[in-house]
């Protein structure tokens, strides 16, 4: 999701420029934050092609909030997954780290 992407961005952006700092606590402690966000990314990205990967042929996928606003793709947190072929209503609640 955009918001996801965005987060990404940013953090790289912040950073980025601690990795060549002269200071070792600096440079460890940028390292661990953009690792922890390349790995959160990655996550989302792995739970995206999982649940396509999954998709019964002929089903399209809608993806929803608690709330009931709809989602242009699966984001970290409570995710409502509805699945239909035109006639039949499959709807599951899935969890993202």
């Amino acid at each position: 999701e955009e918001e996801d992407y965005e987060y990404l961005k940013a953090s790289l952006a912040k950073n980025s420029p601690y990795l060549y700092s002269t200071d070792q606590d600096d440079i460890d402690r940028a390292a661990k934050l953009m690792r922890r966000d390349v790995l959160l990314f990655k996550s989302i990205i792995t739970a995206i092609r999982g649940l396509m990967a999954d998709l019964p042929e002929g089903y399209t996928l809608s993806v929803f909030t608690t709330d009931g606003k709809q989602l242009s793709a699966v984001r970290r947190g409570i995710n409502i997954l509805r699945l239909t072929d035109g006639k039949t209503v499959v709807t599951r609640k899935v969890f993202i780290k």
